[in-house]
């Protein structure tokens, strides 16, 4: 089974404690989280106190699987997401048998879920609704080139 770290109640984030505490405990991803007071790979330094943190570039997706990240939250509990101040569900993690493609999905009030990747067909063309790295994935064809390359007549 993959667990997947997902925020229920609103958009996901880590506080500062659990990029720490992550770090500790030997994550890559939350080495590359740049905090408050640190220095970017330019040397410039980061001085905006944000209390939330996400991934950096390219590892939007490996954050939520991250077992050391997962293993600050589950240490921190509501201290590891600092949307929470005791009037919100802490982060949760899901599990999903390993061979399914998934992606999280958000819904108005920004709490996520956990969705199997599946194929949607609008008018302008079919696409996966997510891709492996939780990026839309949309193939070039539009219906007209499907269609053409299918040898079906539209009309």
């Amino acid at each position: 089974m993959t667990r997947i770290l997902i925020a229920p109640t609103t958009s996901f984030g880590l506080s500062a404690a659990a990029v720490r505490r992550a770090r500790e405990l030997g994550s890559q991803i939350a080495q590359r989280i740049v905090l408050s007071g640190e220095t970017w790979s330019n040397g410039e330094l980061y001085q905006k106190d944000y209390d939330t943190y996400w991934a950096a570039a390219g590892d939007e997706r490996a954050i939520r699987i991250d077992v050391f990240i997962q293993q600050a939250v589950i240490e921190l509990g509501e201290a590891a997401w600092p949307h929470c101040s005791g009037e919100c569900d802490p982060l949760a993690m899901i599990e999903v048998p390993d061979d399914v493609q998934w992606h999280v999905s958000g819904d108005a009030s920004g709490g996520e879920s956990v969705h199997e990747r599946h194929r949607v067909w609008t008018t302008s063309g079919m696409y996966w609704s997510r891709g492996p790295d939780d990026f839309d994935v949309h193939i070039a064809e539009t219906v007209g080139d499907l269609f053409k390359k299918l040898n079906i007549d539209p009309s």
